[in-house]
C-alpha cells in the first residue's frame, strides 16, 4: 500500500510539474497575472474583457485582454516568456534566446495589428482610437527595435494606460462597445477547438515551407540578405512581399 502511494505522489507531481511548464499552461498564468493587474483600473472609466475570440474572414483570433476605456481602446496581447527576447517592429518572426537554445515565434506586434483590425471591421471604429500593447514577464530581457510600438513589462501596464489623459469616448460609448464586443464574441468549446486548430494548422504550413526555402505568405523563393542588425531570410519576390524570417 505504501509504494501505491508513494508511486501516485510521483505521478501526480509529474503531472502538476509538465502542467505549470507546458506553453500553454505558462501563457494562462501569464494572462491572469495581467488580469489581475487590469482590474486595479478605476471602474468608472475603464471596463476589461479578457480571453475574447472572435470569428473573421480567415477563422478566428484570440485576444488576451481588451481594456475600453474613455481614452481609448487598449489592445493587449501577453507573451509569459524567459530569457532575451530580440526582434523588431517588421520582421515576421522574434527570437526567444533561452541559454542559448533559441525559440521562433510569431511578431506579436503583427499578430496585435491582426486583432486590432478584426475589432475595428467588428466596432466600426478608426484605427487611430485603438492601443496595442505587447507584455512581457519582468523575467524576459526586452531586446527588441521598435518605434512608437509598446512593448512593456506586465507591471508597466496600469501606468502606461492611465498616463492616457485625453477623452475619446463618452459613458454611453462605453457601454455600447463593450454590448458589442461581448455580443460578437464566439468563446464557444466548438469554436475555441476551430480556434486551435486554425493556429496549428498556420504554424504547421509556415514550417513546412521555411523547410523548403519557400515563402509562408506568397509561395516565393527565400533569399538570405544582409540587414541593419545582421543576415536574414527575405522573400524574393520583395517589395511586393516583405515576410523576412530571422537565421
Amino acid at each position: 500500500m505504501g509504494f501505491l502511494y508513494i508511486l501516485l505522489f510521483i505521478s501526480l507531481y509529474f503531472f502538476v510539474y509538465f502542467f505549470f511548464t507546458s506553453a500553454t499552461a505558462k501563457g494562462h498564468i501569464g494572462e491572469e497575472k495581467v488580469a489581475k493587474l487590469l482590474s486595479q483600473l478605476p471602474s468608472s472609466e475603464y471596463c476589461i474583457l479578457n480571453d475574447m475570440t472572435f470569428q473573421n474572414e480567415y477563422g478566428s483570433v484570440q485576444i488576451d485582454h481588451i481594456v475600453v476605456s474613455l481614452y481609448g481602446i487598449f489592445v493587449i496581447e501577453t507573451k509569459n516568456y524567459s530569457g532575451w527576447i530580440m526582434g523588431s517592429a517588421k520582421s515576421e518572426q522574434w527570437i526567444k534566446n533561452m541559454y542559448g537554445h533559441k525559440y521562433y515565434f510569431y511578431n506579436p506586434i503583427k499578430q496585435n495589428y491582426g486583432h486590432i483590425t478584426a475589432l475595428k471591421r467588428i466596432l466600426q471604429i478608426p484605427k487611430n482610437y485603438f492601443i496595442s500593447i505587447i507584455a512581457f514577464p519582468y523575467k524576459a530581457d526586452i531586446k527588441v527595435h521598435t518605434d512608437d510600438e509598446l512593448v512593456l513589462y506586465f507591471r508597466e501596464i496600469v501606468p502606461t494606460i492611465l498616463s492616457y489623459s485625453k477623452k475619446i469616448f463618452s459613458i454611453s460609448d462605453l457601454g455600447k462597445i463593450v454590448n458589442s464586443l461581448l455580443t460578437s464574441q464566439t468563446n464557444s468549446k466548438e469554436n475555441e477547438k476551430n480556434h486551435i486548430r486554425y493556429v496549428k494548422d498556420k504554424k504547421r504550413f509556415t514550417r513546412n515551407a521555411l523547410r523548403q526555402d519557400i515563402c509562408p505568405y506568397c509561395q516565393s523563393p527565400l533569399v538570405i540578405r544582409n540587414g541593419k542588425y545582421g543576415k536574414f531570410k527575405g522573400c524574393s519576390n520583395y517589395p511586393k512581399c516583405k515576410y523576412t524570417h530571422p537565421l
